[in-house]
C-alpha cells in the first residue's frame, strides 16, 4: 500500500460527556483535513459541512489521532472501505502494548515535536462550549491537530516496521466494527430490568433485617453490612464507633438573624463492642491494620471466598454465613442493573440502547475490552435484559 497518498482529518464537537457521540446534547462543530491545496477547515454551519470529501476516494489512507472518536463523527464524510491510520494505535503497537490511551500530547513530546495549543482547552476548561469559541481561534486549533497529527504519522512510517504497519492498518479495520457496534448498541428491557431490581432489593433487605437480628445493641449508630471495616467486626470483633447527632435549639449571637431560634445538630460518639463469632483465617487482616497493637482494632478479609472457608460450629454462626453469601450475591445483581440505569443517566443514551466502548489499546496483550458499561462479561442475571434485534 502507498502510505504516501494519505488524508488526515480532526473533529471537533460539543464537550458533553467528552463528546460522546450518543448523548444527544452533543453534535458536530468542525472538523480540519489535508487536502492537494494545504490543511481545510469546515464549520458546522458552513453550506458545504456535509458534503462528502471527494479527494478521500483517491486516497489510500485515512489517518487521525484516537480515530474511532474522528470516525464515529465524520464516517459520513469518506468512503466506507478507505483504509485507516490510528496514531493513538500505532503507538500502542509500537511500543508492545505498553502505552494505553497515549495522548497526542505524550506522542509529540516523545518524538521531539511541538505540543499542543492550550487556548482552546482554557476555554472549555472556562465553561464554553465549542460553538461559543471564537471561529478563528477554533478553526486555529483544529488544523494544528491535523499538522501536528501529519507529522507524527511520518515519524510512526520512518519506526514502525511493515510486518506493524500492516498491524496499524489491520486494527484499522476492527475499528470501523467496532465504531458500527458501537453506533448500533444493545437494545436494553428497562422495565423488566426495573422489575427485577425492586425485587432484588426486596430480597437483600429482607436478608438485612434477618442480619440484624444478630448484631450487639446499637443505640444511636448504622451497621453497614457494605463496610469491610463493619462486618470484619462482626464476624472477628472489634469496637466499632458510631458517629451521630441530636437536633437541639440555638438562637444566633449576632448579625442580621441575632436572638431568632434555629436548629443545629450537635454531635457524639457511641462505641459498640463486637463478640469475636469466628477466628480469622491465618494472613487474612488487612494491612492497615497489621501494625495495630494488641489493644487497637484488627481488620480482617470479608470477600466471599473468605467468609465461606471461615469454621462454623454453632447453627446460629452456619446461618449467619449463608446469609451473608446471599446477600453479597443478590447485592450484586441489584448494584449491576442499578448501575445500568445510572449509566442511562449519565450518557443520556435514548431509545434503550447500551452504546458500551470497545477498546483495543487497553489489554497489554492486545485483547479487545469493553468500558461504560462491560459488555463483555456481563453475567446471566442482566444478559436476560439485553434483547437480541436479530433473532427469528
Amino acid at each position: 500500500m502507498n502510505m504516501q497518498n494519505y488524508t488526515v482529518i480532526d473533529a471537533e464537537t460539543l464537550t458533553h460527556n467528552k463528546g460522546h457521540k450518543f448523548d444527544p446534547r452533543n453534535k458536530l462543530i468542525s472538523y480540519a483535513y489535508t487536502s492537494p491545496t494545504g490543511v481545510c477547515f469546515r464549520y458546522y454551519t458552513d453550506p458545504n459541512f456535509s458534503v462528502v470529501l471527494e479527494h478521500v476516494r483517491a486516497s489510500d489512507v485515512l489517518v487521525g489521532f484516537n480515530f474511532k472518536f474522528d470516525h464515529l463523527w465524520c464516517h459520513h464524510l469518506y468512503p466506507s472501505d478507505v483504509k485507516i491510520w490510528c496514531c493513538q494505535l500505532a503507538e500502542f503497537v509500537y511500543t508492545g502494548q505498553t502505552t494505553p490511551y497515549a495522548s497526542l500530547n505524550e506522542c509529540l513530546e516523545k518524538y521531539g515535536l511541538e505540543t499542543k495549543h492550550d487556548q482552546v482547552k482554557e476555554l472549555w476548561d472556562a465553561g464554553y462550549q465549542t460553538d461559543e469559541i471564537p471561529i478563528p481561534i477554533l478553526e486555529e486549533y483544529n488544523k494544528w491537530d491535523v499538522i501536528q497529527t501529519e507529522k507524527l504519522f511520518l515519524v510512526q512510517q520512518q519506526l514502525l516496521s511493515d510486518e506493524q504497519k500492516n498491524l496499524v492498518l489491520l486494527l484499522g479495520e476492527d475499528l470501523k466494527v467496532l465504531a458500527h457496534m458501537e453506533q448500533a448498541g444493545m437494545l436494553f428491557n428497562p422495565v423488566g430490568a426495573r422489575e427485577k431490581l425492586v425485587s432484588v432489593s426486596a430480597e437483600v433487605d429482607n436478608i438485612t433485617k434477618e442480619l440484624n437480628t444478630f448484631l450487639p445493641e446499637i443505640k444511636h449508630g448504622k451497621f453497614n453490612w457494605g463496610s469491610g471495616d463493619h462486618l470484619s467486626a462482626f464476624l472477628y470483633g472489634a469496637t466499632i464507633v458510631f458517629d451521630y447527632a441530636i437536633e437541639e435549639e440555638a438562637t444566633y449571637k449576632s448579625g442580621v438573624k441575632k436572638g431568632e431560634a434555629y436548629k443545629r445538630n450537635k454531635w457524639f460518639q457511641e462505641s459498640v463492642i463486637f463478640p469475636q463469632r469466628f477466628k480469622p483465617l491465618e494472613k487474612s487482616e488487612v494491612k492497615k491494620t497489621q501494625a495495630n497493637g494488641p489493644n487497637e482494632n484488627h481488620f480482617y478479609q470479608t470477600d466471599e471466598p473468605t467468609i465461606k472457608q471461615l469454621s462454623a460450629r454453632r447453627k446460629e454462626d452456619k446461618r449467619i454465613i449463608e446469609l451473608l453469601v446471599q446477600r453479597g450475591n443478590i447485592g450484586k445483581v441489584a448494584e449491576m442493573i442499578q448501575s445500568v440505569f445510572d449509566k442511562f443517566e449519565e450518557k443520556q443514551w435514548q431509545d434503550n440502547l447500551i452504546h458500551s466502548n470497545y477498546n483495543q489499546n487497553v489489554v497489554s496483550t492486545g485483547r479487545l475490552s469493553s468500558s461504560q458499561i462491560n459488555m463483555q462479561n456481563q453475567p446471566p442475571e442482566l444478559d436476560e435484559f439485553l434483547i437480541s434485534r436479530y433473532a427469528s
